[in-house]
Formats: C-alpha cells, structure tokens, sequence
C-alpha cells in the first residue's frame, strides 16, 4: 500500500463501516515478497459487542485486491 491513506480507503470498502465508527487496527502483518497483507481491525459493534475482523490483500494485476474468506 502507497501508505496510510491508502490503507484508511482499503478498510472502509470492506463493508460494514457504514456511518461513523471507530475502527482500531490492532496489527498489520506484510509478507516478507510484499505481496501479501493481513490485518487484524477491532471496532465496536455495541456497549457489549465488539467485532474483530482480519482483512487480508493480495497484490497482483499491478493492484491491491481484497481476498473474501
């Protein structure tokens, strides 16, 4: 990813961040041939739920693509 920017449009295409919410990225991991990326994302989903959801992306056709699990 170019950088944090980039990074912050990733997450809020993944869906289910509708409004205004707080998302809290607890770690990112980065392959070691840069082409792959994990995150692990915490976000309050009420006053007794919160939701953790671990995104990844793979790059290839020159672009980051989301991989659904």
């Amino acid at each position: 990813m170019a950088g944090p920017q980039e990074f912050r449009q990733r997450l809020l295409s993944m869906g289910g961040l509708e409004g205004t919410r707080k998302v809290y990225v607890q770690a990112v991991t980065l392959s070691a041939d840069g082409r792959h990326a994990r995150a692990q994302c915490v976000r309050r989903e009420s006053e007794t739920t919160l939701v953790i959801t671990t995104p990844q992306w793979h790059h290839f056709d020159n672009d980051w693509w989301q991989v659904d699990d």
